[in-house]
């Protein structure tokens, strides 16, 4: 009978771990290759433009709930469930300074989506102007 008993407590205890090892990191789900379609709506210098980028966006593991990016952004996010919050980070060129703040990134199937702010200013013919702009970015991983 204590046989018994302590072979349920046994194969319990090693399905519960089991389980737990192979629990998958919410940031497993973001790692990977994205090609990136971008569109984006700027203002600088009294004019307003639209255009649309393509390009590619590599997403890495750093821990369990956290990624890195390289590529057509470059950044780090906190990963929760299917949704990633990147960090703002700023680019200072010599006729280019801005911001980007992102909003809530969602993943859903291989499609992550995430929008941007940016602003700062940008140099022309010699005289620094106001730059804002806004950008959706639809990445599909590879």
């Amino acid at each position: 009978m204590k046989k018994a008993l302590f072979g349920c407590i046994l194969l319990s205890f090693m399905a519960v771990l089991n389980t737990s090892c192979l629990k998958e990191d919410d940031a497993d789900a973001f790692v990977g290759t994205y090609y990136v379609t971008a569109i984006t709506t700027a203002t600088s210098g009294g004019s307003s433009y639209s255009y649309s980028s393509n390009s590619t966006l590599n997403i890495r593991k750093v821990s369990a709930n956290r990624v890195q990016t390289s590529g057509w952004f470059s950044t780090y996010g906190n990963v929760i469930g299917n949704t990633v919050y990147f960090d703002s980070y700023s680019c200072n060129e010599s006729d280019f300074r801005v911001t980007y703040s992102f909003n809530a990134g969602l993943l859903n199937g291989n499609v992550l989506s995430v929008s941007d702010m940016c602003s700062g200013s940008s140099l022309h013919y010699g005289t620094w102007y106001p730059y804002y702009s806004t950008t959706q970015h639809t990445c599909v991983k590879q």
